[in-house]
């Protein structure tokens, strides 16, 4: 028996589970944040505020996703976030399908899918055909908004024939071992 003075609610929600593919089609329909926002935000971040400290002019940042650590190919950030550094957004969607934790992979802040936005600027220089004939991920990006690759000079084995081969083992001189039991005087070559 119920008691006269307690109600009771029943509430019935419809949800809709979405794969990380459908994730994407909705960022790819908000459209692309805007490449001068980015560009501010960078003359902003390097610009020199103050004379008497040491300033930053550039930074380097990297094409190469956080988490997969390919090539970027839909290059994002949360509206949460302050750094200038991207995480490529199809790869975030398809970690946090598996295992949901919605944490921006270069700070860790919270970003959720609603705060996410594809950028405009990265999505243009991963398309520009001077990156794109590029071998490096890394890039500088300077106080005007430009930027320029980091080109790492090759350290390692030179090719010229001269130089000794470092990695090559020296030969082992042959040598004559006795034995010291004198039963089995026996010399081995």
């Amino acid at each position: 028996m119920v008691p006269s003075d307690v109600t009771h609610t029943v509430s019935i929600y419809l949800v809709e589970k979405l794969a990380p593919a459908d994730l994407l089609g909705y960022l790819k329909n908000r459209g692309m944040r805007d490449p001068e926002i980015t560009k501010a935000l960078i003359r902003s971040k390097l610009e020199d505020k103050d004379q008497d400290e040491i300033a930053t002019t550039s930074c380097k940042v990297t094409m190469s996703c956080p988490l997969g650590m390919a090539r970027m190919t839909y290059p994002a950030r949360s509206s949460t976030c302050d750094h200038l550094q991207c995480f490529d957004v199809d790869t975030y969607l398809r970690m946090n399908e598996k295992k949901p934790k919605w944490n921006c992979p270069v700070c860790n802040k919270a970003a959720h899918f609603e705060n996410l936005f594809l950028d405009g600027f990265y999505i243009q220089l991963l398309q520009s055909p001077q990156f794109r004939a590029l071998s490096t991920n890394d890039i500088v990006l300077n106080q005007d908004a430009t930027w320029e690759p980091v080109v790492s000079e090759g350290v390692g084995v030179s090719d010229d024939s001269e130089d000794e081969d470092p990695l090559s083992l020296p030969t082992p001189a042959k040598t004559t071992l006795t034995l010291e039991d004198p039963e089995d005087r026996k010399s081995v070559v």
